[in-house]
């Protein structure tokens, strides 16, 4: 019981952090954008094949005129090429700096949320679509897996990008950055696994997931041997050739038609 009330207050205290840190980054976005240098967002190299395969995901999938739900969708970074896909597009997030950022990258058209992720206060059934885009750490699984299938309506679909928790060099990177206070503790034990992937697919008549990163091993050595720009083509070359989950790092999952 002692142990229970302990990781429940830790939950609350990492809560607080998260948000606080979030603020933080997007008052320094917001700064930048009121003095007319906004800040740029840039995939590396290495990291850019799976961007470049959520975006055309989102535009091949979300259609004209569909009721999507962006979940955690931050300062927007990735919210207009949802917009542009002609989506009626909510944005939800804990930071209200944030959503003031995304309100001025975009001027209009998007509806903002304040919430916690766990308790997002719209009525059931209200999406076509839901996006959530390296988020699903940041609230109890359980109760963001019950808030996504209160919110899509029967026979909608879900679109998830995010980092998997079962490779030890990634598993280890995040402990690294927990202890330089870059990371809070809950956050570590809720990185998605397998097992909630498999979770989000059987609520679904379809699913298809795509994994990256399962060649980093041979990317290191290369960028040493050879050059950066080497290394991270042979990587491209290999993840589009045979794409595998074996080591992978993230994963993009497509969830469609839901079954209520």
């Amino acid at each position: 019981m002692i142990r229970n009330k302990f990781w429940f207050e830790s939950s609350i205290d990492d809560f607080e952090k998260e948000k606080q840190r979030y603020d933080n980054r997007a008052e320094e976005e917001l700064k930048a954008i009121r003095n007319q240098q906004p800040l740029q967002v840039n995939h590396s190299d290495f990291i850019a094949p799976i961007y470049d395969k959520w975006y055309a995901l989102i535009c091949d999938l979300i259609k004209p005129g569909a009721r999507v739900l962006e979940i955690g969708a931050g300062t927007g970074s990735h919210t207009k090429v949802i917009f542009d896909t002609g989506a009626y597009v909510t944005a939800q997030d804990i930071s209200e700096v944030s959503l003031a950022v995304l309100r001025a990258k975009l001027s209009g058209g998007i509806e903002t949320i304040v919430s916690n992720m766990e308790s997002i206060p719209i009525k059931d059934c209200s999406f076509d679509f839901i996006v959530c885009c390296n988020v699903l750490s940041y609230g109890s699984p359980g109760a963001v897996n019950k808030e996504i299938y209160r919110l899509l309506k029967p026979g909608g679909n879900l679109l998830i990008m995010d980092s998997l928790n079962h490779n030890y060099i990634y598993r280890l990177n995040r402990r690294i950055h927990y202890y330089r206070g870059n990371r809070t503790k809950s956050t570590l034990k809720r990185v998605p696994n397998f097992d909630r992937i498999q979770g989000f697919s059987k609520r679904f008549e379809s699913s298809s997931c795509f994994y990256f990163g399962s060649y980093y091993w041979i990317v290191i050595p290369l960028k040493f041997l050879l050059s950066q720009r080497v290394a991270f083509s042979f990587n491209k070359i290999f993840e589009s050739i045979k794409p595998s989950r074996l080591n992978s790092f993230k994963f993009i999952l497509v969830c469609e038609k839901f079954i209520t």
